[in-house]
């Protein structure tokens, strides 16, 4: 069936999933932060967050019920299978253990503080490190001084000042070493067939979409950084090898002045 709608419907459908996604992930992220909360006030917290959301939620159906842009007779709205999900049916999803992660980092790139607050809560207990950039321009910046520093980047799209779109393609394009292959996953509440298609034409190796499963969030992680040197191996042999260039050049530096020292007619 042909699908027919103006353009200013179709917005509306991408905004309205972008919103409903983003309050779901709200309230599915934090009533797993209130389930493993070691104090009551911790527990109070998450539950305001998850009122606080359901209210908003419930304001963006009523609203969604109120639009009459949409002729249902000629909307077919049918369920389409990615190229990231075909690959995640095929793979059984792996549980965290606690300190999985030890010594990995990743940079996350989320500009909704309570996003953020999220994700870190949620990979607590397996032990990885997490650096936070609150829009694109923000990451590149923080990628590009560090680019051994990580392992993975979990980036937003939807972000002011740049995109995440942005922001993978000028990290791709950076001259360091491990630019061209850092794993750079989508995590958005972008979901429509043509988001996880831009994601990959812009350089990313993946898409989750929100409200963030934390198993497959587990799974992408596992797949994409354990095949990798452990974020924090990497600084100690880079520690390593500069004190072995600094030896190096103290011991030249010496041989310099010997050599000098002989050539001096005084």
């Amino acid at each position: 069936m042909v699908i027919e709608m103006t353009e200013k419907s179709l917005q509306n459908i991408l905004n309205k999933s972008h919103e409903i996604r983003t309050l779901m992930n709200v309230i599915i992220g934090m009533t797993s932060i209130a389930k493993t909360a070691n104090s009551v006030e911790r527990k109070d917290y998450a539950l305001g967050k998850i009122e606080d959301a359901s209210n908003r939620l419930l304001g963006v159906i009523n609203n969604i019920l109120e639009l009459s842009e949409i002729d249902a007779d000629k909307l077919d709205l049918r369920p389409v299978s990615s190229d990231f999900e075909d690959l995640r049916s095929a793979n059984n999803t792996t549980p965290a253990r606690a300190g999985q992660f030890y010594g990995y980092r990743a940079l996350l790139v989320e500009d909704v503080e309570i996003n953020r607050e999220i994700i870190i809560a949620l990979l607590e207990p397996t032990l990885l490190e997490i650096d936070c950039a609150e829009n694109g321009a923000e990451a590149v910046k923080m990628y590009s001084g560090t680019p051994d520093m990580y392992n993975i980047i979990l980036m937003d799209i939807q972000m002011p000042e740049m995109d995440g779109f942005e922001a993978t393609r000028r990290i791709r394009a950076l001259g360091a070493e491990k630019a061209g292959t850092i794993p750079i996953i989508a995590m958005t509440a972008s979901a429509f067939k043509e988001d996880v298609e831009n994601c990959l034409l812009a350089g990313m190796n993946d898409h989750l979409s929100k409200p963030v499963d934390y198993e497959v969030l587990i799974q992408l992680l596992s797949q994409y950084m354990l095949p990798q040197k452990p974020a924090i191996e990497r600084r100690k042999s880079d520690r390593r090898q500069n004190k072995s260039d600094r030896r190096q050049g103290g011991d030249r530096r010496k041989g310099d002045r010997r050599r000098n020292a002989g050539n001096n007619n005084c």
